[in-house]
């Protein structure tokens, strides 16, 4: 057999393969989101969530932040007084009921808002934004990286009393 005839069967065998896969999935009943459209889902509450939450990278975050976007840090209390990535305010994803009601003017319509979490294992802030997402919000976004990366980066930090003092990003909301 001649390398250009293996490539070829080789080619041809891919093609078949990735078709049938796709044949599979679109027919399947737990099909992948693979080319599917961002359509809310309804949960047990009632709420419409987003199936899928955008994702942005460190410097599209920098570049938000310099536009008066709203960043959340959807960790721990405890986590967030050990430091947090600078103009961040403590909203913890599993007290979000008791914190979104003190949000006022923080969260006014139209606000862009970021949230992010421990790193990309933590689902807290895809959950935070989910829950913002389900009460209106809908310049929503999620830094995956979160704090880990932040850091790993170089990037600066904020020591919570920092914050306190000036009135912003109180943990104890």
């Amino acid at each position: 057999m001649t390398l250009k005839k293996f490539v070829l069967q080789l080619v041809i065998i891919l093609g078949i393969s990735i078709i049938a896969g796709f044949v599979y999935n679109g027919l399947s009943g737990a099909s992948l989101p693979v080319f599917k459209k961002y359509v809310p889902v309804e949960e047990e509450d009632g709420a419409a969530y987003p199936e899928f939450v955008d994702e942005i990278d460190v410097e599209t975050l920098k570049a938000l932040l310099d536009s008066d976007a709203l960043l959340f840090d959807a960790r721990t209390r405890e986590d967030y007084c050990l430091g947090h990535l600078p103009g961040a305010v403590s909203f913890p994803v599993y007290e979000f009921d008791d914190v979104f009601g003190h949000m006022g003017e923080l969260l006014s319509e139209g606000r862009t808002i970021i949230a992010y979490c421990s790193s990309v294992t933590c689902i807290d802030s895809t959950l935070l934004v989910k829950k913002l997402y389900a009460k209106g919000h809908r310049d929503v976004f999620v830094y995956r990286g979160g704090y880990t990366e932040w850091t790993e980066l170089n990037n600066p930090v904020t020591n919570p009393q920092d914050n306190v003092e000036e009135g912003v990003g109180d943990p104890s909301l």
